[in-house]
């Protein structure tokens, strides 16, 4: 700030915080003192820009690394890549939990643990795969593929009753639901009402 000119809100609160930052003796003010004082302060404000220059480096680093999780793991959800896929994912799960912060990304934090548990059914492994679909509905307790899949692979698993217990919060009649039931009475041993289940699932389909 120039000698003679009068400090805005902001600068006259910095120039009162370093101020008050200051011992007995240094207590001129700066336009007294101006060159002690501004020999003073100088660290204080190099410091206090370089942390807030560091604070949005690492943020943008940060995003950028979510977003290279995202894009990677987006990449190896086909089935044929199901094993390494579940490796991949398995290896950044904790880093995905602690860079998932906007709405964003935990919309996308989902999706990578859905492709995750996608990839454990694909390989009949049922615990790992309800382990990932529960992840994923941390993230997006909405989205309706990821509670069939779940309810899929508890019935897969012999969990009837949670199976059911899901197949409530689906809507009535959707495709998801019909699916659903039919894995659900599949698991029971009704193969004819599965059948039918299924029919009405693939002709819903073809007439998409």
């Amino acid at each position: 700030m120039l000698i003679g000119m009068t400090p805005g809100p902001l600068q006259g609160a910095t120039l009162a915080a370093l101020y008050a930052n200051t011992t007995v003796n240094d207590h001129a003010m700066p336009w007294q003192a101006p060159h002690s004082f501004h020999r003073r302060t100088q660290p204080k404000f190099t410091c206090l820009l370089g942390g807030v220059g560091g604070y949005i480096g690492l943020q943008a680093a940060n995003t950028k690394k979510f977003s290279d999780y995202y894009s990677l793991a987006m990449g190896l959800s086909a089935p044929e890549k199901s094993a390494e896929c579940v490796s991949y994912i398995s290896g950044i799960s904790v880093d995905v939990r602690k860079l998932a912060k906007t709405d964003q990304q935990k919309k996308q934090a989902a999706d990578i643990f859905y492709a995750q548990g996608n990839a454990y059914f694909e390989q009949e492994q049922y615990p790992d795969a309800i382990t990932a679909y529960e992840t994923a509905l941390e993230y997006n307790a909405h989205k309706e593929e990821i509670k069939r899949d779940l309810a899929i692979s508890y019935a897969r698993g012999g969990n009837l009753g949670r199976a059911e217990a899901l197949a409530k919060e689906l809507p009535s009649g959707s495709a998801s639901a019909t699916l659903l039931q039919g894995e659900i009475d599949f698991a029971k041993g009704q193969y004819d009402e599965a059948v039918k289940a299924f029919k009405s699932r693939a002709h819903a389909r073809a007439c998409a």
